[in-house]
């Protein structure tokens, strides 16, 4: 993106044109965004954005399935938590910003923000809940990701604890194959059967072909045990929350 080149040797004798710094600018404050905005809504697993942007049929399909505004007010103190975040987020990077531009060599971050002109609106609330959907199918990602590990031990292990759990799972017929895989999480959602006819009707060939890559991930196991756990517990969570706030 950028217009000088490696070889400048002195930049302050170097005079960049106008609509270079106004563009940089510009890019930056977009750059910037979308980082706070898509990357900062939660610590994910790993990449939503290929999902979000290929698969946004089956994202939206769970999301209309799931819908926010038939949740319970206990959920409302949820995503008020997560706009109160994205709230703070936003003042506190304008604010630093706004004292880089102003060429400030030191400035102090104010203790509290001042959120009145930070508003919020569906579009946020969409993409929070999307990102959350996306999370949950991180599986389905293209990867070319390779281990490789020496301690012949570990391997020994792995394939004790899943050798069998993973070979009856690729052997599965296409429908079977995300049902088997969801069928955790499906039983944590009041809903749970919509669910999976939704994940049924929208995995492509691709998608499972991933999906058996991803059950050798130690990653996917971790999922997947998270899933078994929440679903053991005693706690109802459909009781308390909406499918959305599950997810």
């Amino acid at each position: 993106m950028s217009s000088i080149g490696d070889d400048i040797e002195n930049l302050e004798n170097f005079k960049i044109p106008e609509k270079i710094k106004k563009e940089s600018k510009i890019m930056e404050k977009i750059l910037n965004f979308y980082i706070t905005l898509v990357g900062g809504f939660r610590i994910s697993r790993g990449d939503s954005f290929f999902l979000r942007m290929f698969r946004k049929p089956m994202i939206e399909a769970i999301a209309q399935s799931t819908d926010m505004f038939n949740q319970k007010n206990q959920n409302l103190y949820y995503y008020g938590s997560l706009l109160y975040n994205y709230g703070k987020n936003v003042f506190y990077y304008k604010y630093a910003s706004e004292n880089v531009r102003a060429g400030k060599q030191k400035f102090f971050l104010p203790y509290k923000s001042n959120m009145k002109s930070i508003y919020s609106n569906i579009c946020i609330l969409k993409l929070f809940d999307e990102n959350f959907i996306a999370t949950i199918f991180q599986d389905i990602n293209p990867k070319d990701v390779r281990i490789f590990i020496k301690n012949k031990n570990i391997l020994d292990i792995f394939r004790k604890m899943f050798g069998k759990e993973i070979s009856a799972l690729v052997k599965k017929e296409k429908d079977d194959v995300g049902k088997d895989i969801y069928k955790q999480m499906a039983s944590l959602l009041a809903d749970g059967k919509g669910f999976l006819k939704t994940i049924q009707q929208n995995l492509t060939d691709e998608d499972i072909y991933h999906l058996k890559e991803s059950v050798y991930n130690l990653d996917f196991r971790m999922g997947q045990s998270v899933s078994a756990a929440l679903a053991t517990k005693d706690i109802d969570l459909k009781h308390y929350y909406s499918d959305q706030v599950i997810l």
